[in-house]
């Protein structure tokens, strides 16, 4: 077992040897940040991946939109939802294949998480819908983003991580509390180190980081408060694990960013647990 001392001496390493973000999404990223480019060209991207196209298709045509156009190609895809939510998408994509890849472990299967994660993506994009916001396309992915540094965990030290799973039983403590106490660090904190890796956006890296408070002191508040929210929620209705057992309420200060009365939450259960369930054929898992 690796001291604490070990631990925080190799996590720069361990982050550095995390997998990278596939060609695809990179060469997305250049296309977007050309004015000049076109729905064409980020189409001719994407069709290099038949695999991606499929997913996308399908994310396209899902009720998680509910467009009652067939949309047939990537051009559609990108004409109806924008080039932010299919680069998103792809991502979604890319980091679906680095849980697939990584061992089971004993106390936290990547396959369980990752169904946490798309239902935290999927409550997080439709509190973001109920509550009118217009900027919505990086909610889904903050949402699926804000355990990544779990998968850091799981995926360099195993037995250690299944330690403080199990502490979090034996103690009856949060998994952050358990993190910190074992391992020195929180997996908001190596999620965070792995957003700056992948170069995404100040918004995504925040809500990384801040999504147990709900308070985004440099990003959007309105998108954490929205992830703090539906972890909680993803918890509460058991929709996969995410290796903490315990609930907690929500930071009573997030109401001020989030302008829904929480009775409303109840009529967004059915809408929920169908875009829960789609998503996940959609994903193949």
């Amino acid at each position: 077992m690796l001291t604490k001392k070990d631990i925080l001496r190799n996590i720069d390493y361990w982050v550095d040897d995390f997998p990278t973000l596939p060609t695809i999404y990179t060469a997305l990223s250049e296309v977007m940040s050309n004015p000049r480019s076109t729905a064409n060209d980020a189409g001719l991207i994407i069709a290099q991946d038949q695999a991606s196209v499929a997913k996308l298709l399908k994310a396209a045509n899902s009720s998680f939109y509910g467009f009652r156009t067939r949309i047939d190609t990537v051009t559609q895809a990108i004409f109806y939802i924008g080039f932010e939510e299919v680069r998103n998408l792809i991502l979604a994509i890319a980091i679906m294949d680095i849980f697939k890849s990584t061992n089971i472990n004993v106390v936290l299967n990547p396959v369980d998480l990752w169904k946490h994660s798309i239902a935290v993506g999927v409550c997080t994009r439709l509190i973001g819908v109920a509550n009118q916001v217009k900027d919505i396309e990086c909610y889904f992915i903050s949402g699926i983003l804000h355990d990544l540094g779990k998968l850091l965990f799981v995926r360099n030290i195993e037995a250690e991580y299944s330690a403080v799973v199990n502490l979090t039983r034996e103690k009856g403590i949060s998994l952050r509390q358990a993190e910190i106490e074992l391992l020195g660090i929180s997996h908001t904190v190596a999620g965070e180190l792995i957003a700056e890796k992948w170069k995404l956006s100040t918004n995504i890296k925040s809500s990384i980081s801040n999504h147990h408070s709900g308070i985004d002191p440099i990003g959007s508040e309105n998108m954490t408060a929205s992830v703090h929210l539906a972890n909680i929620i993803a918890k509460t209705l058991g929709l996969g694990f995410s290796g903490d057992r315990m609930i907690d309420q929500p930071n009573e200060n997030i109401w001020k960013r989030i302008n829904i009365d929480p009775k409303e939450f109840i009529s967004l259960y059915p809408k929920l647990l169908h875009n829960f369930e789609e998503s996940i054929a959609i994903f193949n898992l």
